[in-house]
C-alpha cells in the first residue's frame, strides 16, 4: 500500500472544500408535508464535519424512522419529523455552542450560550486531569448521554472545584503524566 502511494501520479490539482456553515431544515415545522417522502442525514440536518457528528446524528435519524415505520403508515411524515426533529435538538445545540464559542463566527451569543461555553471551556480543563468527567464528557460529545448529564451534581462538582494539580477519579482509568509516559516509552 505503501508503494503504491509513494510511486502514484495525481489526477489533477488538490481540491479544497469550504465549509460555509451548519445547516437544519425544520420539516417538523411545515403545515403540509408529502405523504410519503422522509429526508434523513444532509438533507434533514448537516453539521459542521470538525464536529464529527454527521453520521452518528445519521445513525439516530435511522433509529427514528424505524421506530416511525413500525407503527405504520397512516401519518408517517408528520410522526417522523416530530421524532426526528426532537432527536436533532441536542446535537444541533452543542454544534450552534461549539460554533459561538469562536469569536470570529458571526451569531446571537445569548446569555444561555455564554454560560455554556463558559461552562464547557471549564468542562474540558477538568476532563484534561479528571478520568470522570472525561468519560462522561465523551459519551456526551458521542450523542451516548444527553448533555444534561454534564450538570449532574457528581459532574459539576468535579467541573467546578479548582484543579490542584493531583489526579482524579478512577485510578485503573487515570491518564499517565509526562514522567510516567517517558518511563513507559523508555
Amino acid at each position: 500500500m505503501v508503494e503504491a502511494v509513494r510511486t502514484a501520479e495525481p489526477v489533477g490539482d488538490i481540491a479544497t472544500h469550504h465549509y460555509p456553515s451548519d445547516l437544519r431544515r425544520r420539516h417538523e415545522r411545515m403545515r403540509r408535508l408529502p405523504e410519503g417522502l422522509l429526508v434523513t442525514g444532509d438533507a434533514l440536518c448537516s453539521f459542521d464535519p470538525l464536529y464529527a457528528q454527521g453520521m452518528t446524528v445519521a445513525c439516530l435519524e435511522a433509529q427514528v424512522m424505524a421506530r416511525c415505520l413500525e407503527a405504520g403508515p397512516q401519518g408517517l411524515a408528520r410522526r417522523y419529523f416530530r421524532a426526528v426533529g426532537k432527536a436533532l435538538n441536542d446535537p444541533w445545540q452543542m454544534a450552534v455552542a461549539a460554533d459561538l464559542s469562536v469569536p470570529e463566527v458571526e451569531g446571537r451569543r445569548t446569555t444561555t450560550i455564554r454560560l455554556l461555553n463558559a461552562y464547557t471551556e471549564r468542562l474540558q480543563a477538568a476532563a484534561a486531569h479528571d478520568v470522570v468527567v472525561a468519560q462522561q464528557f465523551m459519551r456526551v460529545i458521542g450523542l451516548l448521554d444527553r448533555p444534561t448529564a454534564l450538570m449532574r451534581p457528581p459532574i459539576l462538582s468535579r467541573v467546578l472545584r479548582p484543579y490542584s494539580g493531583g489526579r482524579t477519579g478512577n485510578a485503573s482509568h487515570r491518564t499517565t503524566t509526562g514522567q510516567e509516559r517517558r518511563q513507559i516509552i523508555g
